[in-house]
């Protein structure tokens, strides 16, 4: 049994249009209506009374076009103040019954019955009721306007898509709900999430030849409400991070579906899969609109209130953070053209040159071994647009950024090895080292005599050329040893589907590398020489490699080697010996 109060009190906490036209848009789809234009598609444009136009048939099955405008927060319920004001109910009404609509390109629409349609997540006021009927009856012809109020939109929704999926038996209402109640609960697992959509996916695969095109969009639709839901609660109580986990997890795990079904060139598949990136697009536009300001600001990434923690939180929240914005600005750019794009990078690089350099202590104070994935991330996003004709003068900018970051970096992991004899932390679990930093004590087996870290640092310093910074190395390796994660594909040839919904630590091995000696000068040409595997993951091939770095974020999968040997054969830097 759907819960239309949960339901009713969802589209009733709306507060903006807009976000009552994203969510009317995937109904419209699941009652298998044909979306012609959006609000969107006429930015700019008088809508003249119609937010959404689209083609279905109506009750008695005939095909009819369906002109509908979109109200609400203040312009929720039908009033005489909301009837009566300017680009109000009347005047929509009047305007979506009056002007002509322009068919360029799309056959056969002229001579479609119409139907225009009020939705809106409010109620008439009944004592206006009459005075609303009446300017019905004598604008429309009867059986041509429909009134969606929240008491049809309440039914429309759980009859055509919560009932579909979110709704389609008693456990999965059960977890949405528990999911949404334990939403800002302090370290909250996400297991209610994580259950509901194995489910839905079992649900989708049972339609297995994807014949039922009504089931399929209700799939996507049901992940997209999901999303939408989540970041509407997390926003009512000022907190998006949860909403964040939760919108990853449901892309990172719907493109692992895709793979599985071989899909990831299909364009029925791709078309309901970017409505959910643009969604997640939309959602960390809030996000870093909101926050981005203040974490540029001078260490605007240090938490005062947390001051004991910062001596490793400052250092882990600036990294997290920088992580998740590399991501994000891929994701714009990846569905710009190149023009644009090109554009938009500049500003991209000062935003992320700026985060960095006003929070110094953070950024060059590594606390442990995983964060060498936003550190790669960081490096490949400003090399991904390296001009090596050497006539770029913003990229020989870059460049050296890139380099004087790995400097500072560095010099930390020496001072480290002076002062406490050991590296950086390298167990994915905290807790010791959270232990050690707050009781300032000696812990038994702590775990800093390995890395994966260091030995793709000592990479990009040979991809720079950068041997002047390899002074005393031996002082700072002696002891450690260096590793690099490596895809096994022979045991698990289904490795980038798994790539997308878990940790690799078991289906990755691991190379152990061995330095002949610690000459600057050899290192660098043994880290030129090392061995690249051919390999090309169809997310790349099909146009998402920035779903690579979600999932790396994510998952808290290192990179592998193969993403920063590219740059040897890219970057060719040389310096005098000085």
């Amino acid at each position: 049994m759907v819960d239309k109060v949960l339901v009713r009190e969802y589209l009733s906490s709306l507060k903006e249009d807009r976000e009552l036209d994203k969510i009317i848009i995937p109904l419209l789809e699941s009652m298998n209506y044909q979306i012609l234009r959006t609000a969107k598609d006429t930015k700019g444009i008088p809508q003249y009374g119609r937010d959404i136009i689209a083609r279905g048939e109506d009750s008695n099955g005939i095909d009819t076009l369906w002109l509908i405008e979109v109200k609400g927060y203040n312009q929720r319920d039908i009033n005489s103040k909301n009837f009566a004001s300017e680009d109000g109910i009347r005047e929509s009404l009047i305007e979506s019954k009056d002007a002509l609509i322009n068919f360029v390109g799309k056959e056969g629409l002229k001579e479609l019955p119409r139907k225009y349609i009020l939705a809106h997540n409010g109620i008439t006021d009944e004592k206006f009721k009459p005075v609303f009927e009446g300017f019905i009856c004598n604008t429309f012809k009867k059986g041509e306007f429909e009134d969606w109020d929240i008491h049809i939109l309440s039914q429309l929704f759980s009859e055509h898509l919560f009932s579909s999926y979110l709704f389609a038996n008693p456990e999965n209402e059960k977890l949405f709900k528990r999911l949404l109640v334990f939403l800002d609960t302090p370290e909250y697992d996400f297991r209610e999430l994580y259950h509901l959509y194995d489910n839905l996916k079992e649900q989708f695969r049972k339609n297995k030849k994807y014949r039922n095109t009504r089931k399929f969009l209700n799939f996507f639709s049901t992940v997209n409400l999901i999303m939408q839901m989540t970041w509407h609660y997390s926003e009512e109580e000022k907190d998006l991070n949860p909403a964040k986990h939760v919108i990853d997890f449901l892309i990172l795990n719907t493109w692992a579906l895709i793979l599985e079904e071989r899909k990831e060139k299909n364009k029925k598949f791709l078309t309901q899969f970017n409505r959910l990136l643009e969604n997640q697009f939309k959602f960390l536009s809030a996000y870093y609109r909101k926050t981005i300001e203040v974490a540029t600001s001078p260490r605007g990434l240090f938490n005062s209130k947390e001051f004991i923690f910062e001596q490793i939180g400052y250092s882990i929240r600036s990294y997290d953070y920088v992580d998740f914005l590399t991501y994000f600005y891929q994701l714009n750019n990846g569905f710009l053209g190149d023009n644009e794009a090109t554009l938009n990078l500049r500003k991209q690089k000062d935003s992320i040159k700026k985060l960095i350099q006003n929070n110094k202590e953070g950024f060059h104070q590594i606390v442990f071994d995983r964060q060498i994935i936003p550190l790669h991330h960081i490096f490949s996003f400003f090399l991904l647009s390296y001009n090596n004709t050497g006539d770029d003068d913003i990229s020989k900018d870059d460049l050296l950024f890139l380099m004087e970051l790995l400097v500072q970096i560095f010099d930390q992991f020496f001072i480290r090895k002076q002062v406490k004899g050991g590296f950086i932390y390298s167990s994915h679990d905290l807790t010791k080292l959270i232990e050690k930093e707050y009781k300032q004590t000696k812990i038994d087996n702590y775990p800093d005599k390995q890395s994966l870290m260091l030995p793709i640092l000592l990479e990009y310093l040979a991809i720079f050329d950068m041997h002047y910074t390899l002074k005393d190395l031996d002082n700072l390796l002696d002891g450690i040893d260096l590793q690099v994660v490596r895809p096994n594909f022979k045991k698990y040839p289904d490795l980038e589907v798994l790539m997308f919904k878990k940790n690799l630590e078991m289906e990755n091995f691991i190379e152990i590398i061995q330095l002949n000696g610690y000459d600057s000068r050899e290192i660098i040409n043994s880290r030129r020489n090392a061995t690249r595997d051919n390999y090309t993951f169809r997310t790349a091939q099909a146009g998402y490699q920035f779903l690579i770095t979600l999932a790396q974020s994510f998952y808290k999968n290192e990179p592998y080697p193969e993403e920063w040997r590219e740059w040897f054969d890219r970057i060719n830097i040389q310096y005098d010996d000085k």
